[in-house]
């Protein structure tokens, strides 16, 4: 009957998700009757649509027409034909008069809102509430009998926030583009050889807006809190993050407001236009106008990145750091500073009088250790790409030097003829052809050969020591002359030392004993060797100066030409391998053998034997945590039980660095090497050790963190030494992806903690390692 109502108080649950929905999604909604005891009939249907004209959900009560005239399957068909979407008032037909079908919207929209006002706290107006929604609902029917239409009226889910609907761009496209597969109009794909290319319209945009804030105001600006948010996230970023337009747009509208954080220079000079006169006039102004910026920050002035820069951007990083770097920090960047050379070639003035180049030369003159290692550096740089360079800055270097102390320019002289004699052993050696045990011998006989090694073993005079110029060489021990089972079958030495100053008389030795033991390495590229050492020595110095000892073995590398080089043979050490092989697999029992607990309370078990002093266990677990962080940080691959090495006192360490940066031969490699044997050294998974070496690895993590951007300046300095596995900025970037500077503190502790799990259960490298064993096995 007209004005009679039927209430069904059910919901309806859909199995759609709302983010799945298209801005065109309706509802159809069908009314069955009954027209027998086993019929039913259509009475009408109606349709939903479930987003307004602005896109925003609907929620609440909402209601709409009933039409009688159509079946179910109708308004599905009328869909599926694409027939636009009909508003409540379209699918009335002519039932009623068009100015009762107004009055009808208005007071539905008057209902919906008079329910919103209702719903909030303020209870002091139900004596109006009520009467009001009666006298709507009233009007409601008096207008629904006139224009003889029925409604249905449906509640939807309400909630806390509006809900609008939002995709990406070009996703309508995309399907819009999907549906032309079917249609018979064909298409044709024209290439634009242009997109790759800047667009002139936004560029010239731009160039207007920048030059907008190039007048007297812009000196006032200051950002609004989202501004400064935004502006700190940029700071904070690494120097390998590439800035978007509108960053660097940000960054130069609020130059000013900068000028008080240390961290924003680099960032704002990435911004600088070089080839517009006016803004480099301006950014030279506001660098004088800057705090004073860190050493770590101004490497990343020197870098390729800043190339096309002026010149007096790489002025004032060498400026910086003649006026704030020590003679230490300059010996520990040295080898990505050499690297960072080969910049200054751009500049219209002889090498050796590149700022860069005279600063590290005023230095290396007065410093006999800089000296040294400036000296081998240039000398091997003389054998690449850009050696024409090299030899400048070399030539100038020594030259300056001979004026000034020809007596150390001298003993580089006979440095570079013992690493001759040894390259020449090594040559014959390996063209002899016999097996190991053959040229051991052989390799000891040459001392006795004046053409050979003879004039190794006794010196009349003391030879300055490549790996450690604070050491100086008086004579060889055959005796302890070696041939290693590796592939490129490298040679060991061993020398008595006296140190600089000191005849050997008084010496004490570097070793014990005036013992200085050292590998000569042929056929091998050191130069990345010799990376992975500065960056572990730096590592560790930061670790130490933040109060945190990790017993790191950080041993010499001196790569001394193309393909050689030498290594510093650490004593009293063995491999995993080894010793797993002479202790029936159990690292423990070495150390026990090594240093016995003095105390039953240390671990000792009747059962497994004494305990370990628990000071040799310490050091065993620090070591352990300082490389797997380190490790990890630089991608180190290949790891096996033959390149991780003890030491009697129980510090663990790396050797042989063939692989970075995340390339490894084996497949499925663990994140870091952490095999069950070291764990079962700290007492197993449950122990008081093993949760202290996790601990310890944490905070080596974020406190190496805290330093990543010098960590990745001095790498980004190297993109261009052409070494092996750093080939451009794509490794440094694995490099700043590992350090996961997204993270505080508490995250990355989580996150390593999880590495960790990861690597004690990887089961593949278990088998790679017994394969590599069999391997090692069949070469002995």
């Amino acid at each position: 009957m007209p004005g009679s109502r039927l209430r069904w108080n059910e919901w309806i649950t859909f199995r759609a998700k709302y983010c799945d929905l298209s801005p065109d999604a309706w509802v159809a909604l069908t009314l069955i009757g009954s027209a027998g005891p086993l019929a039913a009939r259509t009475i009408g249907t109606a349709r939903l649509p479930l987003f307004s004209e602005a896109q925003q959900l609907r929620t609440g009560v909402v209601t709409v027409l009933l039409d009688l005239s159509q079946g179910g399957d109708a308004v599905a068909e009328a869909a599926a034909n694409g027939v636009g979407e009909a508003t409540g008032e379209a699918t009335s037909g002519a039932a009623g008069c068009a100015a009762d079908v107004e009055e009808m919207a208005r007071l539905e929209e008057l209902a919906a809102r008079h329910e919103e006002v209702t719903a909030q706290a303020d209870r002091h107006l139900d004596w109006l509430n009520r009467p009001t929604f009666v006298h709507l609902e009233q009007r409601q029917l008096e207008l629904s009998r006139r224009i003889e239409r029925h409604l249905l009226t449906v509640q939807l889910p309400d909630f806390e926030y509006p809900v609008l609907f939002h995709e990406k761009a070009g996703a309508r496209a995309s399907g819009w583009a999907s549906g032309l597969h079917d249609s018979p109009v064909s298409v044709v794909l024209v290439s634009d050889l242009e997109r790759p290319e800047n667009n002139p319209a936004l560029h010239k945009h731009h160039k207007l807006a920048r030059s907008l804030l190039s007048a007297g105001f812009v000196k006032e600006l200051k950002p609004d809190a989202e501004e400064r948010r935004r502006l700190e996230a940029l700071v904070q970023q690494p120097p390998t993050t590439r800035l978007r337009e509108e960053e660097r747009e940000l960054l130069w509208k609020f130059r000013y407001s900068l000028t008080k954080d240390k961290r924003a220079l680099t960032k704002l000079l990435k911004c600088v236009d070089w080839a517009d006169s006016r803004e480099v006039q301006q950014a030279e102004s506001l660098v004088h106008q800057w705090v004073e910026v860190d050493v770590q920050d101004l490497l990343e002035l020197l870098g390729g990145t800043f190339v096309g820069a002026a010149a007096w951007v790489r002025a004032f990083a060498v400026v910086g750091l003649r006026d704030r770097a020590s003679d230490e920090q300059l010996l520990s960047y040295l080898l990505s500073l050499v690297q960072a050379l080969q910049y200054e070639r751009q500049n219209n003035q002889p090498p050796s009088e590149g700022p860069l180049a005279s600063l590290l030369i005023a230095r290396a003159v007065r410093n006999a250790e800089l000296a040294n290692f400036l000296h081998w550096y240039l000398l091997v740089e003389r054998n690449s790409r850009h050696g024409t360079h090299y030899a400048h800055v070399h030539d100038s270097f020594l030259e300056l030097l001979k004026a000034t102390d020809p007596n150390t320019v001298l003993a580089f002289r006979r440095q570079e003829a013992f690493i001759t004699a040894l390259s020449q052993a090594s040559a014959s050696l390996k063209a002899s052809g016999e097996n190991r045990p053959k040229r051991v011998q052989r390799l000891r006989a040459m001392f006795d050969e004046p053409s050979h090694l003879g004039p190794l073993k006794q010196l009349d005079f003391p030879l300055l020591m490549p790996l450690d110029p604070t050491w100086r060489i008086t004579a060889s021990m055959p005796e302890k002359a070696y041939v290693f089972k590796s592939a490129m079958q490298p040679l060991g030495f061993t020398f008595t030392t006296v140190r600089a100053g000191e005849d050997s008389s008084t010496a004490k030795g570097a070793q014990g004993g005036g013992e200085y033991s050292i590998i000569f390495k042929s056929g091998d590229d050191l130069r990345q060797d010799q990376l992975v050492l500065q960056m572990l020595q730096l590592m560790d110095k930061v670790l130490r100066e933040q109060g945190l000892d990790l017993q790191l073995t950080s041993f010499r590398v001196l790569a001394t030409g193309p393909g050689m080089g030498l290594v510093e043979r650490v004593p009293d050490c063995e491999p995993l391998a080894e010793i797993l092989k002479e202790n029936r697999g159990d690292i423990r029992r070495y150390l026990e053998l090594k240093h016995p607990s003095a105390s039953p309370l240390d671990g000792a078990d009747p059962r497994k034997g004494p305990g370990i002093d628990p000071n040799v266990l310490e050091t065993f677990v620090k070591s352990c945590a300082g490389y797997c962080v380190t490790m990890y940080l630089l991608g180190v691959g290949d790891r096996h039980l033959d390149n991780l090495m003890l030491r009697s006192n129980g510090a663990l360490f790396h050797i042989d660095f063939g692989y970075l940066f995340g390339r490894d031969p084996k497949p499925f490699p663990p994140p870091m090497k952490l095999c069950k044997e070291m764990v079962e050294v700290m007492g197993g998974a449950d122990s008081m050790w093993y949760a202290r070496f996790r601990l310890l690895c944490c905070e080596a993590f974020n406190i190496l963190r805290a330093e990543a951007n010098l960590i990745l300046n001095l790498l980004m300095l190297m993109v261009d030494a052409e070494i092996q596995d750093l080939r451009g900025e794509v490794e440094v970037l694995s490099v700043a992806k590992k350090f996961r500077l997204d993270l505080n503190n508490e995250e990355a502790s989580r996150h390593f903690q999880e590495l960790i799990n990861e690597s004690v259960g990887a089961l593949f490298p278990q088998l790679v390692e017994r394969l590599h064993t069999l391997a090692q096995w069949a070469r002995a």
